[in-house]
C-alpha cells in the first residue's frame, strides 16, 4: 500500500541541497508576512523578520485557520506522525508548510575515532541512538510518507548534509551541547544509556582526535516544503511485479510517479551517509 496517489506530482527535489536553516532562510520565509504564519522553533536565527507568529504548543491553536506554517527540527525527540498531524489540521486546504529537520541519531564522525575499539564503537553507538525511540530508520523517508499520510503533499525536498567542525577547544561544547531541544549531548546520552566509564572513553578519544586537527561531524538533514490538499491520500494497493523479474522498469512499476524519484534520491542520500561513515566517499565541501 502506498500514501502517495497516482495524480501526486513529482516534487522538486535537489539530492545535494542545502538543509542549513540559514542557508535556506529565502525558501522558509518566502510569503510568511502574507495571511496567518504560524513558527515551531525554539528561537529563530537573527534577522528572520516575518517569519511568522512564534508558537509554543500548536495544539492550542483551532483547526483550519493558518495559512502556513515554518517548523525548525521539532520531530528530533518526538514522534513524527502526530505533530505533522497537528500541522495538517491547522492548516487551511492550499496552505504551506516548510520543515528543516536534521537527523542527530545519524550524525556522523570523520574521521574515525580510532582510539575506541570495534565493541566500544557499537556500544556507544547503540547508546547514541537510544535517545531516539520514536525513529525506526532515515527521519527523511518518515518525515515525507508521514506528511503525504495526513494530507501534506510534498512539492520540494533538499537532502544534504549539515557540516560542524570539532577543533581541540570546541570538544566540551560538543560533548555536551545538546544537538535539539529534548536531547541531551552525546556525553549524557552515553551515561544515560551505558555508564560513565564509556563515556570517560569516547571523551578520551575525542580529545587525541581533535589534538590531531579538527574532526568533522556530518548530520544528514532535508528541507521539505508541502501543500495542505483537501484530503489525505488513500492508500494505493501496489502493482504486483511479475515474480522473478529484477528489471529496472518492474521495480519501477511497483510505485507511483512520486515515489519512484523521492525513493531515488534517498537512496542516493543513503549511500552518501554510508560512504561518510565508512571512508569511501569524501563530501565535496
Amino acid at each position: 500500500m502506498s500514501v502517495f496517489t497516482a495524480d501526486d506530482p513529482v516534487p522538486v527535489i535537489e539530492p545535494h541541497g542545502d538543509v542549513d536553516p540559514h542557508a535556506v532562510q529565502k525558501l522558509l520565509v518566502e510569503g510568511a508576512d502574507v495571511g496567518t504564519v504560524l513558527t515551531l522553533a525554539s528561537s529563530m536565527p537573527d534577522g528572520w523578520a516575518g517569519a511568522g507568529r512564534t508558537v509554543d504548543a500548536i495544539d492550542t491553536v483551532p483547526d483550519g485557520c493558518v495559512d502556513g506554517v515554518i517548523a525548525i527540527d521539532r520531530v528530533t525527540a518526538v514522534p513524527v506522525r502526530p505533530l505533522l498531524g497537528e500541522i495538517a489540521r491547522v492548516l487551511r486546504v492550499g496552505g504551506w508548510a516548510r520543515l528543516v529537520q536534521a537527523d542527530p541519531a545519524r550524525a556522523v564522525v570523520s574521521p574515525v575515532l580510532h582510539d575506541l575499539t570495534v565493541a566500544e564503537r557499537r556500544e556507544i553507538d547503540g547508546a547514541l541512538f537510544a535517545s531516539f525511540p520514536h525513529h525506526r530508520g532515515p527521519l527523511a523517508r518518515e518525515l515525507i510518507w508521514s506528511a503525504r499520510g495526513v494530507g501534506l503533499l510534498p512539492t520540494r525536498l533538499h537532502l544534504g548534509f549539515g557540516r560542524r567542525v570539532v577543533s581541540v577547544g570546541d570538544v566540551e561544547g560538543y560533548l555536551c551541547g545538546a544537538p535539539a531541544d529534548g536531547v541531551a549531548g552525546p556525553l549524557d546520552r552515553i551515561i544515560a544509556a551505558a555508564d560513565v566509564g564509556l563515556a570517560d572513553r569516547y571523551a578520551e578519544a575525542w580529545e587525541r582526535a581533535t589534538a590531531a586537527g579538527p574532526v568533522t561531524v556530518w548530520t544528514p538533514g532535508l528541507y521539505l516544503a508541502v501543500e495542505r490538499v483537501a484530503d489525505t491520500a488513500v492508500p494505493q494497493v501496489r502493482a504486483a511485479g511479475r515474480r522473478g523479474s529484477g528489471s529496472a522498469a518492474s521495480i519501477r512499476n511497483v510505485f507511483t510517479a512520486a515515489e519512484w524519484p523521492i525513493l531515488t534520491a534517498l537512496e542516493a542520500h543513503g549511500t552518501q551517509w554510508d560512504g561518510l561513515r565508512t571512508g569511501r566517499w569524501a563530501a565535496p565541501w
